[in-house]
């Protein structure tokens, strides 16, 4: 083997060997496609708790919200029907019963 071949050969085989070493410090495609993958899940079980945390919340207030409109509308409804009694049912009651609803002695009593 001549001098220029030995030099060519010990050329190649550097080049050989750095390229060798650069593939050793890469990790295999596989490694980063479950590296990605886990990355991907962990995200999507932060997002789920975020979403199950956040929708939890939202029921809260809408319950709170449903009680509290139930609670206006008890006390709506009770208000009302005490001013049809008041305003209609028992005038119209007293009336039945031949008395005058606004005689002087019920308007007396009411004030």
């Amino acid at each position: 083997m001549t001098l220029w071949n030995k030099n060519e050969a010990l050329i190649l085989l550097n080049q050989a060997e750095n390229i060798q070493n650069q593939l050793n410090q890469y990790e295999p495609v596989e490694t980063i496609v479950r590296q990605v993958f886990s990355c991907l899940n962990q995200w999507k079980k932060k997002m789920y708790n975020f979403v199950n945390d956040y929708s939890e919340q939202i029921q809260m207030h809408i319950r709170h919200a449903q009680y509290r409109l139930n609670q206006q509308w008890n006390l709506i409804k009770q208000e009302y029907l005490q001013m049809l009694n008041d305003f209609a049912i028992e005038p119209i009651h007293q009336l039945l019963r031949g008395k005058s609803y606004f005689s002087k002695r019920n308007l007396t009593n009411k004030v």
